[in-house]
């Protein structure tokens, strides 16, 4: 099973501000959709609840939480940590699982990822949420396009 994270980031690898995006790009939105569609998406709990709508239509939505009391709702599914819900998509048969955010849940997943795909963003922008940075030498670019002001760019490790 291949672990991706996708994200969109700013230069300074700000992906969020006040529980939030900190920029609305529609061919990103777009992209995302494109990417996940059919796909097993991970995300922690104020990750999911910032979604303008949720359950992620035509997604699996598998959200972190710490809370025991967190009740799942048709098209999303509740785990205790990251591992659990990897190992719930290996017994799935999921070929490939997309880490969605938040930062921490970024963090966790990175040793782990396979893939990153991101989208990065031209603007510099205040944001108390970032991406971790990764170890340059350890990522190869394997596609790069540009839309618009922004720049998609998928990474494989190795």
């Amino acid at each position: 099973m291949k672990i991706c994270l996708i994200a969109a980031v700013s230069p300074d690898l700000v992906i969020g501000r006040g529980g939030g995006l900190p920029w609305h790009y529609p061919e990103d939105m777009r992209h995302f959709m494109r990417t996940t569609m059919g796909h097993a998406c991970l995300m922690g709990r104020r990750t999911y609840e910032s979604l303008p709508r949720r359950p992620l239509p035509g997604r699996a939505n598998l959200v972190l939480t710490r809370r025991t009391d967190y009740s799942a709702v048709e098209g999303m599914r509740p785990f205790p940590d990251l591992e659990s819900a990897l190992e719930h998509c290996r017994l799935a048969g999921r070929r490939r699982v997309f880490v969605c955010g938040g930062a921490s849940v970024y963090t966790e997943a990175l040793p782990l990822a396979h893939e990153m795909i991101l989208t990065h963003v031209p603007d510099r922008v205040e944001g108390e949420t970032r991406f971790p940075e990764w170890p340059a030498r350890e990522w190869t670019v394997t596609e790069e396009r540009e839309e618009g002001r922004l720049r998609f760019v998928s990474y494989r490790r190795g």
